[in-house]
């Protein structure tokens, strides 16, 4: 959670293991929750990163994790991390979670584009990542860029959401 919500000149210190640990934010979508309770937006994108990194497999595989305006990138970046897995949204805070995904790119073009997708599959039915798969991207998001993906997504619960969108590193 500290990745997600702070950016990286802040961390947090505290006892996880019965050790002190100091971990350092990274994407900084809630900068002030050392301080601050976190407002709605606030936790539907922390929410939406901390889904995005469930790992089905647990095999660690780089990923670029994107929302325009939220959370930007470098254009190396996107150059080289060009296959669109999907997007996740929600709210994981709340008493009743919502835990969304859906799919980007088809999977079979996924899969050739990208040797990672095969270890990325929690926007794959038949999966138990703890997301309720919601179908295409296309038939449930809003506000597209090439490079960033879906700006917002609705989940079935008639709400909308931020999304952050994972794009997969491509083959040479």
């Amino acid at each position: 959670m500290i990745h997600c919500a702070l950016p990286p000149w802040k961390a947090w210190t505290g006892v996880i293991n019965g050790e002190e640990t100091l971990i350092t934010g990274l994407m900084g979508l809630a900068s002030d929750l050392i301080d601050f309770p976190m407002w709605p937006e606030q936790r539907f994108l922390v929410s939406a990163c901390l889904l995005s990194s469930i790992n089905y497999f647990g095999k660690p595989i780089q990923i670029s994790n994107r929302n325009n305006p939220m959370l930007g990138t470098e254009k190396s970046e996107m150059k080289d991390f060009r296959v669109y897995e999907g997007a996740f949204f929600g709210d994981i805070f709340e008493d009743d979670s919502k835990r969304f995904g859906c799919r980007g790119t088809r999977n079979a073009v996924a899969l050739a584009q990208s040797a990672d997708r095969q270890w990325r599959r929690c926007t794959d039915e038949g999966y138990d990542c703890g997301i309720e798969i919601v179908g295409d991207c296309i038939d449930h998001c809003e506000l597209y860029s090439e490079d960033y993906g879906y700006s917002i997504c609705s989940g079935p619960d008639g709400m909308t959401y931020p999304a952050i969108n994972i794009f997969l590193q491509a083959n040479n």
